[in-house]
């Protein structure tokens, strides 16, 4: 057999506490009613329900003034703040529609800036002049923080185990792959062998990303798994090829870092010809880094990412 509630247990209505709140307002039953463009009768009415519903007496009238009384005081007290919030709900609800729609927000790691935004972003401002793209360098792993926190809309990030903890709340894309290549100091008389292998590597001083970035937990397993770990001398963790370059070239280290394919192709086989640096593809010891578009999973589309995936991925 259910049990039957009391009155005193009736969840309440919005528009009576609204009507306690006009009348701890006002102080008469016309004034709120103006207040509230309700007529005097309904603000009566609401507040008798509410008197009802709490099972209190709320006011007390006295000629044409009312005032509340103690229990009344107390509930305006609690529900004041909860109705203006309230209030602020569609405005809030508005201004936040309208800054998604006009907002993009990237955050990636420097190589996928340098390399792998740049046209599409341009295509993306000729596309939607009014929306403001704000983009912000950081870690793999911050980007996917900044995603997660609601800091950034879209985070460009290489292949990590973070990926997998996070696969629930993120809407994971493969975008592209980065070879991983090593950078060696100009005469070094590793250039001209043709397959460098993990015990030519680890007797050099090596430069190395750092340990939040995509590629640094790769390349370390790699080197674990043979036993070679430990014996690693690391002299710079970056990696910014602008950082790592001309440290390379002034034969302070090996620099082990994944590479965009366009800047392999491009400017580093360049400078490999000029003789300023070694160049060699080493991702058959590491293999390649893989580069994901992130999203929050959310039920709401934004055209404007949609179409970045789109230009960015080829989906």
């Amino acid at each position: 057999m259910s049990e039957k509630h009391s009155p005193a247990f009736k969840e309440p209505r919005m528009e009576q506490f609204r009507a306690l709140i006009h009348i701890a307002r006002h102080g008469s039953f016309v004034n709120a009613g103006d207040a509230a463009g309700m007529a005097r009768s309904s603000i009566w009415r609401q507040i008798r329900a509410l008197e009802r519903d709490t099972g209190s007496k709320l006011i007390e009238v006295q000629g044409r003034k009312v005032r509340l009384t103690p229990d009344g005081a107390l509930l305006a007290e609690i529900v004041e703040p909860m109705i203006e919030d309230f209030e602020k709900v569609i405005p809030e609800f508005s201004r936040r529609k309208d800054e998604a729609h006009r907002t993009l927000r990237i955050a990636a790691p420097p190589q996928v800036l340098a390399h792998e935004l740049p046209h599409a972003l341009g295509e993306m401002r000729r596309r939607h002049p009014d929306v403001r793209i704000i983009i912000t360098s950081v870690t793999s792993g911050t980007a996917i923080e900044q995603l997660v926190q609601d800091e950034a809309d879209v985070a460009l990030v290489g292949h990590m185990d973070r990926l997998s903890d996070e696969a629930g709340k993120l809407h994971i894309v493969p975008m592209t792959t980065f070879p991983i290549v090593a950078l060696l100091p100009p005469d070094h008389p590793l250039i001209k062998k043709k397959r460098l292998t993990l015990r030519d590597l680890v007797s050099e001083p090596l430069l190395l990303p750092p340990q939040r970035s995509s590629s640094r937990p790769q390349i370390d397993a790699v080197f674990s798994r043979h036993g070679l770990l430990s014996e690693l001398n690391v002299t710079l963790e970056a990696n910014v090829f602008n950082v790592v370059l001309p440290y390379v070239a002034l034969g302070f280290g090996t620099a082990i870092l994944g590479a965009s394919r366009n800047y392999m192709e491009g400017e580093l086989k360049n400078m490999a010809k000029r003789g300023e640096i070694g160049l060699s593809d080493v991702s058959h010891l590491f293999g390649d880094e893989k580069v994901f578009f992130l999203t929050r999973r959310t039920r709401v589309r934004q055209p404007h990412i949609d179409e970045l995936r789109r230009l960015l991925c080829g989906r």
